[in-house]
């Protein structure tokens, strides 16, 4: 799975490395950082709550035309649940190496420029832990050792809103899972559903 995960950042790092990239005119690079609430869906997600983590990362936000751009993004994202086992409350945590590709509708003046994003999220599991709290004493396990199998990759449509002002910019964001998140899950409908509120800064390639 690490080599797996280092392959997709060098991809990330080839494409916006590239001279086609970096001669571009209108290519920003920037840094993000985000609060998820996260959660799962689906028919058979009963006992089910949210839980607050966080993702960071970066982007790469390529001006088509005025109204329209394109933001490949590399980021960490924590997902997962909070559960609840017969009263006892635990927690899975999740963690994903997600590749979002977003399109952004946008609408410029002359110093914030609001705009909607949509696109496709292909995410790689790097980590998963099921923490619960005994006799005062919090437990951790790795998910693996209470054979909770969750698939190593996930994909997922993105939806949201947005802000750009100067340079920096805000999103709040719906992640919503398309793949069962777990292994030979069969009829078990089980999905990924995160909201993010993300915050980042950007700077304009051959800005001064």
């Amino acid at each position: 799975m690490r080599m797996r995960s280092n392959a997709v950042v060098a991809l990330f790092l080839a494409v916006i490395g590239s001279p086609a990239a970096l001669d571009a005119q209108g290519v920003r690079l920037g840094r993000m950082v985000g609060l998820n609430s996260a959660t799962l869906g689906g028919d058979d997600a009963e006992g089910v709550d949210s839980r607050i983590s966080w993702l960071l990362g970066g982007f790469v936000n390529f001006d088509i035309n005025p109204n329209f751009a394109l933001q490949p993004e590399l980021l960490y994202s924590r997902k997962g649940a909070k559960l609840d086992f017969d009263g006892n409350q635990a927690t899975l945590a999740v963690d994903y190496i997600e590749i979002p590709v977003l399109g952004q509708i946008r609408f410029p003046s002359q110093s914030v420029t609001p705009y909607f994003l949509v696109g496709p999220a292909l995410s790689f599991k790097s980590g998963c832990e099921a923490q619960a709290e005994s006799g005062g004493t919090e437990v951790s396990v790795d998910c693996s050792e209470i054979d909770i199998n969750l698939k190593d990759t996930d994909f997922s449509l993105i939806g949201g809103v947005g802000i750009d002002v100067r340079n920096f910019t805000a999103s709040l964001r719906y992640d919503y899972g398309l793949s069962k998140v777990i292994e030979d899950a069969g009829d078990i409908d089980v999905f990924n559903r995160t909201i993010t509120l993300a915050v980042g800064y950007a700077f304009r390639l051959g800005q001064h």
